[in-house]
């Protein structure tokens, strides 16, 4: 029981890991530091880690690191202020253009479809159930950034990130991967 509280603040820190890379040396998102590349990678490779840690076929862990990467792999840093004023020149990227397009301009159904992104992980880990999973952890994950903007505006995507990354370390004890077992 332990070892799963770990993993799933463990995953909370990853996440957040990923959404800040200044503990890559860098000072924005396209700088130089002292690690190449974007610090998703790097927590992909680890969320694959802590999968295996958690009891997951390698093959599974892997699995689980490559859908973690598929879900984090699209920006949704100008959909996460969910229609507070964005910070001067912060604009919303082609795909959050797209999302914002398909959901009719409401900003919460874009931020939903954003992380929907998380359906291959989660019919991995829960087979036929993951659709339903999938559902959950996007209503969740607007939730996540709703609370850090109410109770913690001043770090409100901290917190959101946390919230997602606490999620997917929640799929990752929970699930069974019941398509490979």
């Amino acid at each position: 029981m332990i070892l799963k509280i770990a993993i799933v603040a463990l995953c909370a820190a990853l996440n957040r890991a990923r959404g800040d890379s200044r503990w890559m040396g860098k000072t924005d998102e396209d700088g130089d530091g002292y690690l190449p590349g974007h610090a998703r990678f790097y927590v992909s490779a680890a969320i694959a880690l802590v999968a295996w840690l958690a009891g997951h076929s390698v093959t599974i862990s892997a699995l689980v690191g490559a859908a973690f990467l598929v879900w984090c792999w699209a920006p949704w840093g100008y959909l996460q202020f969910l229609g507070r004023p964005a910070p001067e020149g912060k604009m919303p990227t082609g795909i959050e253009k797209a999302l914002l397009m398909a959901s009719g301009g409401n900003v919460h159904v874009a931020l939903f479809l954003r992380h929907a992104a998380v359906l291959p992980g989660a019919v991995l880990l829960f087979g036929w159930f993951g659709p339903t999973v999938a559902f959950i952890f996007a209503v969740l994950a607007i939730g996540g950034y709703e609370l850090g903007w109410k109770y913690a505006p001043r770090a409100p995507i901290l917190v959101g990130e946390l919230y997602a990354g606490l999620m997917w370390g929640v799929m990752i004890v929970m699930g069974t991967a019941p398509w490979l077992a």
